[in-house]
């Protein structure tokens, strides 16, 4: 605001005013740049709100990452090391109920093979897969992705711990993750138990590790360091090579740390989200950690069959990790998303069963003969990119 005394003269300033002007008030403050500021869901769960990148610029999408995590986190992200990595993606507008064909035709700009979201369209149908373009099941994704792409393509089931250990595996390949989850109206991952089923690209990761020694098993000519904030790292190459099989982690009968790790911290009171499965939880004063008890002898879909990597011949530097972020692509939207991964992880698993309204209208829609359950719950489709 301008200041008036050089509108006021000698005589006036000496003169009793006739009035007492109102008092001035102050600007409000500007909005934190965190959109970690919790909101209610649909389900009247407070949760977080998904920040979504105005460009498709992987080193933006870093700064923003950074910044989300450090509103965050619970303690301060000074603390850690930070790496993000992300291919780019052109986005894919849907029309209608095709939010798969559309996840499916955004990797295209990974695999560059001229595939249009119309031939998947074309495709769906003449197989029996849809209707108007709707896929309720990842098995006929990926059916209809090694038909398209011609790629090797399989289906993870991400529900016990095994498979949550090769979801970090894929992440940390580059791999292509085309995962269904529920949706809330701002497109974040939520629990409404399939009704709102979905899909999205995931196009990378960031990732908070407490291990300065991790930086060492990223390529040096692949990272590089962030201008703004001194522990963050770019790096446009994968840490685990395509050829990299399954690794077996350190810790196998225990989950993922940072798709079982308690962040972001919901306020006091607040109700929690109805767990998914069993997982490690932090220690409490005086006791030791609780540790579930599933074994590593699972199926993970159809890459149960493939060669086992020993343990330490070439770790995976995402099992350090504390708090993992995804970015992700899906048809409602040409932001990116950046989302917590144990959180997508989880509204994944919970698709159970499909929208009544939508259910009723059989006429409309093409639904899998054994159930989302059994064909979409927990269930990604992986596409394995050679770089």
């Amino acid at each position: 605001m301008s200041s008036l005394s050089g509108e006021i003269d000698d005589e006036s300033v000496c003169s009793p005013t006739l009035f007492t002007p109102p008092p001035v008030a102050p600007l409000p403050p500007p909005p934190p740049f965190s959109r970690s500021a919790v909101h209610s869901n649909s389900n009247g769960i407070p949760t977080d709100v998904s920040f979504s990148s105005f460009n498709n610029d992987p080193e933006s999408d870093g700064q923003r990452a950074y910044r989300y995590a450090c509103s965050a986190i619970p303690d301060s992200l000074e603390n850690y090391v930070c790496v993000s990595y992300q291919r780019k993606v052109e986005p894919v507008i849907q029309s209608g109920p095709q939010c798969g064909l559309v996840a499916l035709a955004m990797a295209n700009s990974i695999l560059n093979k001229d595939v249009t979201l119309e031939q998947l369209s074309e495709a769906s149908q003449s197989q029996g897969f849809s209707k108007q373009g709707e896929i309720f099941s990842s098995l006929n994704l990926e059916k209809l992705a090694s038909d398209a792409y011609g790629c090797k393509s399989s289906v993870l089931d991400i529900r016990d711990v095994g498979g949550k250990w090769e979801f970090l595996n894929c992440l940390a390949r580059g791999d292509i993750l085309i995962v269904p989850y529920d949706p809330d109206k701002n497109f974040v991952p939520v629990l409404k138990k399939g009704h709102k089923a979905h899909w999205a690209l995931v196009t990378g990761f960031f990732a908070a590790m407490n291990d300065t020694s991790v930086l060492n098993k990223f390529r040096d000519d692949s990272i590089k360091k962030d201008p703004e904030f001194s522990n963050l790292y770019h790096c446009d190459t994968a840490p685990l090579p395509s050829t990299t099989h399954r690794v077996l982690p350190a810790e196998p009968n225990v989950t993922p740390r940072a798709l079982s790790a308690n962040v972001p911290a919901r306020p006091g009171g607040a109700i929690p989200n109805r767990a998914i499965s069993a997982r490690t939880l932090p220690a409490e004063p005086g006791h030791p950690p609780a540790v579930e008890s599933t074994k590593l002898t699972h199926d993970v879909g159809n890459l149960s069959h493939d060669k086992v990597t020993k343990a330490g011949a070439c770790r995976n530097p995402l099992e350090a990790a504390s708090y993992i972020l995804v970015y992700a692509k899906q048809g409602k939207s040409k932001h990116t998303g950046i989302w917590n991964a144990k959180t997508l992880v989880e509204s994944c698993c919970n698709l159970i069963e499909i929208d009544p309204g939508r259910f009723e209208d059989g006429e409309s829609y093409m639904f899998p003969e054994k159930g989302i359950e059994e064909e979409l719950c927990g269930k990604v489709v992986v596409l394995h990119v050679k770089k």
